[in-house]
């Protein structure tokens, strides 16, 4: 089997941030492997969703440093409507999945 998501020696420190939220985090998921990401709060779960999906760096902002692939393909160089389709998320409250304010605008956000 293959890879279908790998994290190499990722950091992520968010714009307004005075520590990395992520730090030197390395994964290898294969497909059709199931994955729980969980942790206290404030230990980096919504970040590490946020770098999957390509929220980071394309929406939130900061520096970062390693390597993501989803299905082969580096997150940072693919627009977050292309990613979109490659990998989902899925928190366990749902008000959190929702990141604009409007319904029009959450529909139109990966398109």
């Amino acid at each position: 089997m293959s890879d279908e998501v790998i994290l190499e020696n990722v950091t992520f420190t968010y714009e307004d941030g005075s520590r990395p939220a992520v730090s030197d985090l390395s994964l290898s998921v294969q497909k059709g492997e199931p994955v729980v990401i969980a942790g206290p709060a404030g230990a980096g779960k919504s970040t590490v969703c946020r770098m999957l999906n390509g929220l980071i760096p394309h929406f939130f902002r900061g520096i970062l440093k390693g390597k993501i692939l989803v299905k082969g393909y580096e997150t940072r160089n693919y627009p977050i409507s292309f990613l979109a389709h490659q990998a989902g998320v899925l928190f366990d409250d749902p008000s959190s999945q929702l990141i604009c304010p409007t319904v029009e605008e959450e529909i139109s956000f990966g398109l």
